[in-house]
């Protein structure tokens, strides 16, 4: 009998135990017959745990609470699944119910897909970049400040970056747009500054050759600034900068590579500076042929030059160019009364018109005089002799 009785309990516990629909604390109901292993917790709060697992020191390594929260080292869950370390993943990690917007994380990468766009895509090996929008997609981006919603946006279906605003408020499709329009203490929009030892605060530069946009353009509604055109080119005759003013009269200024024209400057003469200094010869007798005139301004023609009809003084470019012919120069400038508007095409802005050295001239005009006073002091000696001898002829 006890042979019998040792060879039910070795095959009792040498034998699987093979159980389907086992229930723990099921309260005598039967378990779930699809569920293999059917636990029914005593209560249904946060004090009631339907599974515990612990290591051997008593540590509860997985919880499951009869709220339905699930614990792994910790038993007190905050949420759903609470983890206390780390979480590995072999690749993705979705949205329930949507099988487009997902996480996902491969060797040096991880993606953020939402709606199956790629919306962010962190990438370590080989490029080094964070992509925003890396499928092309009509994707805007913002970022908010404390104090504004769109302090920085870009629009992904118009190609454009706007802060402070999301959208042009003539409807231009630049590529980047500033905006101030809160009334803020704000001075300026956009300010650039170098504290550096080396390089510049900013640089604006056309490089296609047919571009007959300004470089730089800028206006003003206000009474107190001034707007301000540049315009670049390989041409040493082409024009530089205009300076208009709608609250005052027109006015402008001509800078170029050889020529300038202004109101009033002072020019560089340092002998450092030239070479191949050589003395002024005669130019009296191309200074007899110059014809000094006085005229007013052809304001009916020419408003842009100004609107004074004060009596003015000077030469004739047409006229100087014959006998002093480096005095007098071809400059091309921007009409501030053409029909172009700003971000428009200014080729055809363009005018020309002669100008004149005046400062030139003054070195001709000293020479001129200088070569006049020795005429006069021969002409003295002269006139001096001849007094002494009329006297002797008197004394005889």
């Amino acid at each position: 009998m006890k042979r019998i009785i040792h060879i039910i309990v070795s095959t009792i516990l040498t034998t699987p135990i093979i159980a389907q629909g086992v229930g723990i604390n099921t309260t005598g109901a039967n378990p779930d017959a699809n569920t293999i292993l059917d636990v029914v917790s005593e209560g249904a709060n946060s004090t009631f745990f339907g599974l515990k697992v612990k290591n051997s020191g008593g540590t509860e390594q997985l919880v499951v609470r009869s709220d339905g929260r699930v614990g792994i080292m910790t038993n007190a869950p905050t949420y759903e699944l609470d983890v206390n370390g780390d979480i590995g993943g072999n690749e993705f990690f979705y949205h329930n119910g949507d099988g487009d917007t997902y996480m996902q994380f491969t060797t040096d990468r991880i993606r953020f897909e939402a709606g199956n766009l790629d919306m962010l895509d962190l990438v370590e090996a080989g490029t080094d970049e964070v992509v925003i929008n890396n499928s092309s997609g009509n994707i805007d981006f913002r970022v908010e400040s404390n104090n504004f919603n769109d302090q920085f946006v870009v629009d992904g279906g118009s190609d454009q970056v706007f802060v402070r605003n999301t959208a042009h408020h003539l409807g231009y499709t630049d590529p980047m747009a500033v905006y101030v329009s809160d009334n803020s203490t704000v001075p300026y929009a956009i300010s650039a500054w170098n504290q550096g030892t080396t390089g510049g605060a900013a640089t604006f530069s056309n490089d296609a050759g047919g571009n007959g946009y300004n470089t730089l353009e800028s206006t003003t509604d206000g009474s107190a600034a001034a707007g301000w055109f540049w315009k670049t080119s390989t041409s040493s005759n082409s024009f530089s900068l205009l300076v208009t003013n709608s609250a005052s009269n027109n006015r402008f200024g001509v800078y170029d590579e050889d020529n300038t024209v202004a109101l009033g400057y002072f020019t560089i003469s340092d002998s450092r500076l030239k070479k191949e200094i050589t003395p002024m010869t005669s130019s009296i007798d191309k200074v007899m042929l110059l014809n000094p005139v006085t005229y007013r301004l052809n304001n009916d023609e020419f408003p842009s030059f100004g609107t004074s009809n004060e009596l003015q003084y000077g030469f004739l470019t047409q006229e100087v160019g014959q006998i002093f012919p480096d005095m007098v120069a071809e400059n091309s400038i921007l009409d501030p009364n053409h029909s172009s508007e700003l971000r428009s095409d200014w080729s055809e802005a363009e005018t020309p018109y002669s100008s004149m050295n005046y400062q030139a001239l003054i070195a001709v005009l000293t020479k001129a005089m200088q070569e006049q006073q020795l005429m006069i002091e021969k002409q003295e000696e002269k006139i001096a002799e001849l007094e002494l001898i009329i006297q002797e002829i008197l004394n005889k």
